[in-house]
């Protein structure tokens, strides 16, 4: 098995940082300050033209904070930290803006974005009584779907609409996550699946959620102290794949994979050799049949290495490291899967880091 990773730096004055979608051989990033998304084409290698994020905000409750420093500042536009790609073509998300009230007060407001890859973009209100969650994913149908909260309830799914509204589609209590826990992620699975990934100390959860159904089943990972840097994936048949470093009693690391079957058995596989807390799984795809992951090394003399880590069907780990990773992808974080042999990483050294891998 062997990786390498190249990079590829945008032009001045755009800065990537987080990949937030692929589409029709497109991969879109965030820019590093939040104002637009940048079109890079997967086989060319070449950047397009930014779409600006929308600046103007439909009129929603706010929620008044006091006395935070707020992630953007009065008049700044909606940011979606991912999106998903419609049915329409469009480029669906949730965006976050906060504004100034006073010394210390700061009103938080949230609406649906939509990217036309024409250039233009769009900001559609969401009801006052919903408070949308980022989580924005692909349904079997093609169309957005998002996860949102009410005052009573999550409604865990909702499908985002090519007019922009949204239309929820089940309900379940708020206490089926316990409250210290905030998800982090949704993957949609087989057969109406959806895996959400919940972290709260001292263990991570999976809830498995089937769409129409007002019940959510609660799986816990077998977790011998605290789990950190976890991700998660689905395969193709329809099992939620987490990679995560587990930290003991004792303060020692140990990195896995944990598969959790449809049914929700639970299988974990042991990643040996990367035993160091330096040493964190930052990303995890599926791909010609294996799973896959990423770690690097945060800090230490070896900082910026990375290694690519693979489960494959006969439930065998393997590792590699990466060649020409340093530095590129030091902070990496999610990952988008362009073709069968390669995915798209982010990087805060304002470059696109691509991984290309070998499949067999």
């Amino acid at each position: 098995m062997s990786a390498i990773v190249t990079t590829y730096k945008p032009p001045s004055g755009s800065a990537p940082s987080v990949p937030v979608a692929f589409s029709s051989g497109t991969v879109w990033y965030a820019d590093q300050n939040d104002t637009a998304i940048i079109p890079f084409d997967a086989s060319t290698h070449t950047f397009g033209k930014p779409i600006p994020n929308p600046t103007v905000i439909p009129y929603r409750s706010s929620i008044v904070v006091e006395n935070v420093s707020p992630r953007v500042l009065n008049g700044a536009p909606l940011a979606p930290p991912s999106l998903s790609r419609g049915a329409d073509g469009r480029l669906w998300g949730v965006g976050y803006a906060d504004k100034r009230l006073g010394m210390s007060q700061y009103a938080s407001t949230s609406a649906i974005v939509a990217y036309d890859p024409s250039g233009s973009s769009r900001a559609f209100s969401i009801p006052n009584f919903y408070t949308p969650g980022s989580l924005t994913v692909i349904g079997e149908n093609g169309r957005p779907w998002s996860m949102v909260w009410t005052h009573e309830s999550i409604a865990a799914v909702v499908q985002i609409n090519a007019n922009g509204s949204i239309t929820p589609k089940f309900t379940v209590p708020r206490t089926t996550l316990p409250a210290q826990y905030s998800v982090r992620y949704a993957k949609f699975g087989a057969n109406g699946v959806v895996w959400l990934l919940s972290t709260g100390f001292p263990y991570p959860r999976i809830t498995r959620w089937i769409l129409g159904s007002q019940s959510a089943t609660q799986i816990s990972l077998p977790v011998d102290g605290y789990l950190r840097c976890e991700e998660i994936t689905t395969s193709p048949d329809g099992s939620a794949w987490i990679v995560g470093q587990e930290i003991n009693a004792a303060e020692r690391a140990q990195t896995y994979f944990y598969r959790v079957s449809p049914a929700g058995v639970v299988t974990v596989f042991e990643i040996r050799g990367l035993n160091s807390r330096r040493t964190c799984p930052v990303t995890i795809f599926a791909a010609n049949g294996s799973i896959w992951a990423v770690a690097t090394v945060a800090y230490g003399p070896n900082v910026g290495d990375a290694y690519l880590l693979r489960v494959d069907p006969s439930g065998t780990v393997t590792q590699s490291a990466i060649a020409d990773a340093r530095g590129a992808i030091a902070q990496v974080g999610p990952s988008i899967q362009g073709s069968s042999t390669n995915a798209f990483l982010s990087s805060s050294a304002g470059v696109i880091p691509e991984l290309r891998y070998e499949p067999r």
